[in-house]
């Protein structure tokens, strides 16, 4: 019985004590070169295969519907490894993003080392997204979470 409470106790502990306080973090629209250079860096870095739909990212960037969120910075005192997330350029881009279009979330991807920090559910609730748009079945239990509808319309929408 012990053991079990001082193993709780520790993992409480633990998930405290290797939190990070990344401050505000607001929503942008990727409008500047730099901005969308670095998301598309931080792709490639990853390995991800949503390398593949740079095309599609690019039409959303140059129509305007690339989304990312931007930190005020994290607060004084965090762990050098809270630091470690954010993309190189002007160090408050976090390294993810979304394509919406309406209120559909076309494709949405956060960078490995980010990930499980509430950024991507943060996106999908300031973007105001209600559906998923055709997403990979690896993302579903994602979108459950967040209460977001898969392959549906939009509400009010034909």
């Amino acid at each position: 019985m012990r053991f079990i409470v001082i193993f709780i106790f520790w993992g409480v502990w633990y998930n405290v004590s290797h939190m990070c306080d990344y401050g505000e973090v607001n929503l942008i629209k990727i409008e500047a070169s730099d901005e969308f250079w670095a998301i598309m860096d931080e792709l490639v870095d990853d390995g991800s295969g949503f390398v593949a739909n740079r095309g599609m990212i690019l039409d959303a960037y140059t129509m305007g519907n690339l989304f990312g969120l931007c930190s005020s910075g994290v607060v004084a005192g965090a762990k050098l490894e809270c630091e470690s997330i954010f993309c190189d350029v002007g160090k408050c881009l976090i390294p993810c993003f979304c394509v919406k279009d309406g209120c559909r979330a076309i494709l949405i991807w956060t960078h490995t080392r980010a990930r499980n920090r509430g950024f991507a559910k943060r996106m999908v609730e300031l973007l105001e997204i209600t559906t998923a748009y055709f997403p990979i079945p690896e993302s579903i239990g994602f979108w459950e979470k967040c209460g977001i509808n898969v392959y549906g319309k939009c509400e009010g929408t034909a």
